[in-house]
């Protein structure tokens, strides 16, 4: 009943009056789709500093080595100080600073957060890894002292033992001390960063990267959860129950005040056999295996979309429950108790009165799900294992106050513990735990219990937080190998983070790219030839074909991508930052024309010499495709290797029929070497359904969207050429300039499709399509010259 209702007894706020109070919590608004993906096609590449990298390694394997000193009793020698500490700090600071001065823009925020998550995985990988560093370093070195003799196997197998049993718990104490390191950061200069980039909020929450759940090596391992958490001892033994029925009596309780979405609940837990099936679900959990048991432990008690969708209310701020639950000569269960300040309008009779029927409707909720006596020795458990100086545990403790362990199941449950513990000793500290428990008052009772909801709320937000955390840390891939950096940078997929002293490479982005593909006729019956006259054909192709090329490359920019046995392919690109058409790299279409040129020129007089000493002379077919976007590229062994349609287009331009060819047809007008025709009929049925065929011997083919790039690029001027069979013809030429500022011509015929039907030429399709050729003969290009100058062209 809203606040001005009649009936004082059942009064309640109304929902906006309720929330008016509420602190909202920071909310998870980082999207790392907006990254893009990298070289395969799943995660976010990443490049992290290698000097970084380097001074983190160092830094994390000194202090496992001060920790593990620790852990076997030994007084270590400091091995990381504050220098260090301050190196690694004024490292971890610079990354932000550079990348905020390289990448100044509206997205700095977004960046910046990426950066943020990509260290944070990078410093939970490091010491993974130097603890399987250590097993592994263990391992081998027991082994080798078992083979050779030397007697220290014993010793070894002993620190095996250790690792494997304090592990979890070195890795925490290493994390602790990293993370330590970068809240002073993160509250000073770091923090004056982030409010100087973003006024409207940060995309990460700052409790997600402090986030203790993230200290854990398994989450659901209750030894390693509670070291943060005191009451996630209740799951001891594998009961995860207490978190289904304290969420459960939690929504119950608040089910008016809260989204739609918070009141689902889930109850009970998953059974094993789901619980392997989830497991399975995951086949590649990384290093971080954190990130599955989290999600497992969610999935216990709280509805899917709650988590996964990263979404908030008021109850993931706890202190809003402990400050609700803090009634006059009550303890809200610790807290900063300024965060506990209630709004003035709650100490009225109304508010009291609603605030002290919603705490006793929770406890009796709380009391009803059967756990309360352990929850009240979760509290207890630090002072007993201090006083005890072992690791009790609270099943033990439960068991005997409960009354349901006599002293010699006591005694052998407590000779079981890996640790010694004085058993006469324990039996006495029990029995005074059994009386205080049975002596616990009703308002103390409930006192734990307030604290135990808001710690619960705390466990509950840092669970989802590290879901979302791992999540996101899931999507990220740290390249670390050269080859899977150059691949990803060569890809435009790879996001930097570099230090000041380190300079990223200068790499330009293409923005389009040009294909030529030069196809050596005959090169079976060539190499036949010239074996069986005891000549060496490879070397006849490099020295006719591909040596000439590679010595063109330069001119007009281009680059082989790869030689196969009968045929060079060649790139030539456009970049983003090319200042318009006068720009030579601007203009790959018109250079990959000319590359073809001079590569028939070439080829030509090298077919001079192969005449005069009776060699066979080479006679190619090339075809040039263009793509309007930037191609992509993987590595083998180190070697560039381009992925693009242009690339295929280009090839059925520079093949040559071979029905066609030998077929007696050929392109109608004298000086024209290639053309496309379109097979009707029969030699439709005989070519296997190809919509188009080429006729190419020592000529050019240049695909229509690579001519109309052509005409965005250069100037070009048309004209009607009659030549010798063709005295119609239509041509555009133009000049463009090579990369050394020379002025070059080039001309392309423009063509109407002809048909064919498998034993002669026919008239022109009837689609009105057409084909082009760039012109290589030189007395079709005399004749262009001519009728220009006539008319007083260039």
């Amino acid at each position: 009943m809203p606040e001005n209702g009649g009936m004082e007894r059942n009064w309640r706020p109304s929902l906006s009056a309720f929330l008016a109070a509420m602190r909202e919590p920071p909310s998870w608004t980082f999207d790392v789709e907006g990254f893009g993906v990298g070289i395969d096609n799943v995660h976010v590449d990443v490049h992290l500093s290698p000097r970084f990298r380097e001074l983190a390694g160092i830094t994390v394997r000194k202090l496992f080595a001060e920790e593990m000193a620790a852990t076997v009793g030994q007084t270590p020698a400091q091995a990381v100080g504050a220098e260090d500490l301050e190196r690694f700090r004024r490292h971890y600071a610079d990354l932000f600073e550079q990348t905020l001065e390289r990448h100044a823009s509206a997205q700095s925020a977004e960046l910046l957060a990426l950066l943020q998550l990509a260290l944070l995985r990078c410093l939970l990988e490091l010491v993974m890894r130097e603890h399987r560093s250590q097993l592994d370093e263990c391992q081998r070195a027991g082994q080798q002292s078992l083979a050779a003799g030397t007697g220290r196997s014993l010793a070894l197998h002993e620190k095996l033992v250790l690792l494997k049993r304090n592990g979890a718990s070195i890795n925490r104490r290493v994390l602790k001390l990293l993370f330590r390191q970068l809240r002073k950061l993160e509250s000073g200069l770091l923090g004056k960063l982030r409010a100087a980039v973003s006024t409207d909020g940060w995309p990460l929450p700052m409790p997600a990267l402090f986030n203790p759940v993230l200290l854990a090596t398994d989450p659901g391992n209750v030894d390693e959860l509670s070291q943060d958490y005191l009451i996630a001892a209740l799951g001891e033994g594998g009961d995860g129950s207490w978190l289904a029925l304290a969420n459960q009596a939690v929504l119950s309780t608040l089910v008016d005040y809260l989204p739609e979405y918070g009141r689902r609940q889930v109850l009970g837990d998953l059974a094993p056999q789901q619980l392997a099936e989830r497991a399975h679900e995951r086949h590649d959990q990384g290093i971080l295996r954190g990130f599955l048991a989290t999600e497992l432990l969610l999935s216990s008690f709280m509805a899917p979309a709650e988590y996964q969708e990263g979404r908030t209310c008021w109850l993931d701020e706890p202190a809003n429950m402990r400050r609700l639950l803090q009634l006059p000569n009550t303890d809200a269960g610790g807290g900063d108790s300024s965060l506990l300040l209630a709004p003035v309008q709650w100490s009225s009779p109304h508010w009291l009165e609603f605030r002290r029927g919603l705490r006793e409707r929770l406890h009796r909720r709380l009391l009803h799900a059967g756990f309360s006596d352990r929850m009240v020795l979760c509290y207890w458990m630090p002072a007993l294992r201090a006083q005890l100086g072992a690791p009790l545990p609270l099943s033990v403790v439960a068991d005997y106050c409960a009354g349901s362990l006599s002293r010699r199941r006591l005694g052998e449950r407590l000779a079981t513990l890996d640790t010694q513990v004085d058993r006469a000793e324990a039996l006495r500290m029990l029995e005074r735990c059994q009386v205080a428990l049975r002596r616990l008052g009703g308002e103390e009772r409930s006192g734990y219990l307030d604290r135990f909801v808001g710690d619960f709320l705390g466990l509950r937000r840092d669970l989802k937080l590290a879901y979302k955390t791992y999540q996101a840390m899931d999507r990220l891939r740290l390249a670390e190998s050269s080859d899977e950096v150059t691949l990803s940078r060569a890809n435009g997929s790879l996001w930097e983070f570099v230090s000041h002293a380190e300079t990223l490479p200068q790499v330009r982005r293409m923005r389009a790219h040009a294909v030529v593909k030069a196809d050596i006729r005959g090169s079976t019956r060539i190499t036949d030839e010239l074996v069986s006259r005891g000549l060496n054909p490879a070397s006849h192709f490099s020295l006719n074909l591909f040596d000439p090329v590679n010595r063109l490359l330069a001119e007009l920019g281009a680059e082989k991508l790869f030689v196969e046995g009968d045929a060079v392919i060649l790139a030539l690109y456009a970049y983003e930052d090319d200042s318009g058409r006068e720009s030579t790299t601007a203009m790959p279409v018109a250079r990959a024309c000319g590359m073809a040129r001079s590569i028939l020129r070439v080829v030509a007089m090298q077919n001079v010499l192969n005449r005069r000493h009776g060699l066979p002379e080479l006679e190619l077919g090339l075809g040039v495709a263009y793509s309007p976007r930037e191609p992509h590229f993987l590595y083998d062994d180190g070697r560039r290797i381009m992925i693009s349609g242009a690339i295929n287009a280009a090839d059925r331009l520079s093949a040559c029929n071979a029905a066609l060819r030998y077929g007696g047809v050929h392109p109608p007008g004298s000086g024209h070497r290639a053309m496309l025709v379109k097979p009707t009929g029969p030699a439709a049925t005989a070519t296997g359904g190809e919509e188009l065929l080429s006729w190419n011997v020592n000529g050019i083919l240049l695909q229509q969207q690579a001519f109309f790039q052509l005409q965005r690029e250069m100037a070009l001027r048309q004209t009607l050429l009659a030549v010798p069979g063709d005295d119609n013809g239509l041509y555009f030429v133009g000049r463009y300039k090579d990369l050394a500022g020379r002025s070059r011509r080039l001309a392309v015929r423009c063509a109407r499709l002809r048909t064919w039907d498998g034993s002669r030429l026919g008239p022109p399709a009837t689609e009105h399509q057409h084909y082009f050729e760039v012109i290589a003969d030189e007395s079709v290009m005399a004749g262009l010259r001519q009728e220009f100058a006539a008319v007083g062209g260039g």
